[in-house]
């Protein structure tokens, strides 16, 4: 426990758009620890006059990585999502790989959702530009409105997402799939972006991220 920026993740600071033209500048110093051992990761107005790949950014937010890495097992964490057109907010794997060559195949995105869709879980993965998935459940009340458990059993046969222990989506492995090898976890919340969209004067800042917990259980047998 305690408070100030996470141990055993990095950070991947800019605001270069990853990919996706996002308009935050991804921060240090947006990823908290609270007193009770959570993390909260924020969003807001405001870029801190740092440069983004469109001009002087508009947003902050932040996206965490870990510094290990294992390949299958049970991934899961306790998340209340945050509601606003415009956010991105993940909890998700790529290959470890990656840091040195971020054309390595291979995602597994264990909760990652647009807000179009206030009542939509989605969860994807993604093989190269050959294979995509999409793992979905619908909610009785907004996916922001409380926290739930997101989480992925990978196994060498397959990779099964859950929401609150209870399966929503299943794929069967296949040969030569990318899922074989170790990946690192991911946590971030963007702003903006192709997915989601520019927010909205709806759309409430700063916004939260908050994570209770994240576990990683190995695969035995």
């Amino acid at each position: 426990m305690g408070t100030g920026l996470p141990t055993k993740w990095t950070f991947d600071v800019g605001g270069y758009g990853f990919g996706d033209n996002q308009l935050e500048w991804n921060s240090n110093n947006n990823a908290q620890l609270t007193g009770n051992g959570g993390l909260v990761i924020t969003a807001d107005r405001g870029g801190g006059e740092h440069s983004c790949w469109y001009g002087t950014c508009k947003y902050t937010g932040a996206k965490i990585q870990t510094t290990f890495a294992q390949t299958y097992g049970r991934f899961e964490a306790r998340i209340k999502l945050p509601a606003g057109r415009g956010l991105w907010p993940a909890f998700w794997m790529v290959p470890a790989a990656n840091k040195e060559n971020p054309k390595t195949p291979g995602e597994i995105d264990i909760i990652e959702v647009n807000n179009l869709h206030p009542y939509l879980v989605t969860g994807y993965a993604h093989d190269s530009t050959r294979f995509n998935y999409r793992a979905e459940d619908v909610v009785q009340l907004p996916a922001s409105s409380q926290f739930h458990t997101y989480g992925v059993d990978w196994t060498p046969t397959g990779i099964t997402w859950t929401l609150d222990g209870k399966p929503y989506g299943h794929i069967k492995a296949y040969p030569n799939w990318s899922f074989d090898q170790p990946f690192i976890m991911l946590l971030d919340l963007e702003v903006g972006g192709n997915w989601p969209g520019p927010p909205n004067a709806n759309t409430v800042f700063p916004a939260q991220m908050q994570v209770s917990w994240v576990r990683v259980y190995k695969l035995v047998g």
